[in-house]
């Protein structure tokens, strides 16, 4: 009788570890994200804090935009798709938008340490260009671990009125 009231303890506990299993399995994501903790960098946000003070209220900034987001491609077909796959992936630091209609007026890349690379220049070459064909402003601007906001606000407004 003490081995039937042990199988069938046995068969019991299986059971509810079985299910609980199961339902552990289902509370788990199917994906494997999670939240990136540092959405903009440590520097991206002392530029970001900084460009605050300089555009006070006149744009809109937006971190992170993605190219593919600010220029479009008049071809079709294959060369539809050489093109987007040179942009499409790739991101710029700051946008800075016209507050009425939305009209980005000047993309703003840092350079870091990184923009020495070969690699990174021919990047930033890339997207100069384009960004120029596409009647788009672009200015670099070293990282720094503070900015002088009288001169960058100065940098920043010369370049929206050039023409």
């Amino acid at each position: 009788m003490n081995d039937s009231l042990l199988y069938i303890t046995l068969v019991i506990l299986l059971i509810f570890i079985t299910s609980l299993m199961v339902i552990m399995s289902r509370l788990k994501s199917k994906y494997p994200y999670y939240k990136n903790p540092y959405f903009i960098s440590l520097a991206e946000r002392t530029f970001f804090n900084a460009l605050l003070e300089v555009v006070n209220n006149e744009y809109f900034i937006f971190p992170q935009v993605s190219l593919n987001s600010l220029l479009k491609i008049d071809l079709k077909g294959k060369d539809y798709w050489t093109y987007i796959n040179k942009i499409k992936q790739k991101s710029v630091d700051f946008v800075l938008v016209n507050r009425n209609n939305f009209d980005p007026l000047l993309v703003i890349e840092l350079d870091d340490t990184s923009h020495f690379l070969k690699s990174r220049r021919i990047r930033d070459d890339f997207l100069e260009d384009s960004l120029t064909s596409a009647k788009i402003k672009y200015l670099r601007i070293k990282t720094q671990p503070s900015y002088n906001i009288s001169e960058l606000k100065e940098a920043i407004l010369n370049k929206i009125s050039e023409v």
